[in-house]
């Protein structure tokens, strides 16, 4: 709470709990007035204030803490890069898509639709480019967003968290994916 007094060319300004200003006001206040008046209009819109500014101090902040392996939420497509990752990596295809599309510039239409086909679940750029940066491929998220916003024939689209998108492959494009991916070149 905070008082200020006002009487003729005397003045204080005291601020904390009622009972403290209470006693400056009887210890230290001697106007000449022996009734000092305060306002209680002043004096409540004191009040309001303090007991606002004390709840925002007292508010606990909360940390923002990153998803880790093994972490979902079903509001967020928020999936483990290095986890997707090291399934591409483990699949008996991988000499395959290494030469066909991770080791080939470009292409991130078959990037997209690689990892949307081994994670099988809807998936944003940032999962894309999170897998990309698991796998050592550079790639831009704005060139990411484009590509999968542009190719969203091949893909099943949803609203997903804050204004984003999430894609799913439809099912005739993963077939087609995966009879490019396994076609032989002679």
């Amino acid at each position: 709470m905070r008082v200020e007094i006002h009487i003729g060319q005397a003045s204080i300004t005291a601020e904390g709990e009622l009972a403290e200003v209470q006693v400056i006001l009887t210890d230290y206040w001697k106007p000449v007035l022996e009734n000092p008046v305060i306002a209680p209009e002043r004096f409540q819109l004191d009040e309001e204030k303090q007991d606002h500014s004390t709840k925002k101090t007292t508010r606990k902040r909360t940390s923002s803490k990153t998803k880790t392996s093994g972490e979902s939420d079903n509001n967020t497509s928020q999936l483990n890069g290095l986890e997707i990752a090291n399934a591409i990596k483990e699949r008996t295809d991988f000499g395959q898509i290494k030469a066909k599309i991770l080791d080939v510039q470009g292409q991130w239409k078959e990037k997209c639709m690689l990892v949307a086909v081994v994670a099988d679940s809807p998936i944003n750029s940032g999962d894309v480019k999170r897998v990309m940066d698991a796998l050592r491929i550079k790639s831009s998220l704005p060139t990411l967003s484009k590509t999968l916003s542009n190719n969203s024939t091949e893909f099943l689209t949803r609203n997903g968290p804050k204004n984003s998108t999430l894609y799913t492959v439809t099912g005739a494009a993963k077939d087609a994916f995966m009879t490019r991916l396994n076609e032989t070149d002679e």
